[in-house]
């Protein structure tokens, strides 16, 4: 099996986990600081539609290799000014090699397929992911069945 999608939008990592402690009862939980819900939805709804589109129904049980490559937004100072602003500066870089993390953006894009495409994510036997800048964002998302 190979699935490959896109997802549109800006990727959003998965939250630091911070454990809080509920006044009223005394006990602790712990609690998501980051907006990564609209990401994680967009990835399950592409996911699901796929998945149908396929005519496939269940999640598989299979190992498989995930390669997910992020596309990122610009900076607006990668860009030029004035009649310049919308050419890219000579020396813009390709990669996105600052926040959010890369370990952090697979950890919400990998939750997004669990339940749809995968059983559990501990199916995953290999991952690639990359991060880069690109025009239009999201991700591209493959998963091949090993």
């Amino acid at each position: 099996m190979k699935i490959e999608f896109y997802v549109s939008g800006i990727p959003k990592q998965s939250g630091s986990k911070q454990p809080r402690l509920n006044k009223k009862t005394g006990k602790m939980y712990v609690q998501e600081t980051s907006d990564y819900k609209p990401w994680r939805v967009a990835v399950q709804t592409i996911a699901t539609k796929t998945m149908y589109d396929i005519g496939k129904f269940e999640p598989t049980m299979e190992a498989v290799r995930v390669e997910v490559l992020f596309d990122m937004p610009r900076p607006k100072y990668h860009f030029g000014t004035g009649k310049n602003n919308n050419i890219l500066k000579p020396g813009a870089p390709l990669y996105h090699d600052k926040k959010p993390d890369l370990d952090k953006l697979l950890r919400n894009t990998l939750d997004g397929l669990t339940g749809i495409v995968l059983h559990d994510d501990a199916q995953i036997a290999s991952l690639e992911g990359c991060k880069s800048y690109a025009l239009f964002t999201g991700a591209r998302i493959r998963i091949i069945t090993l």
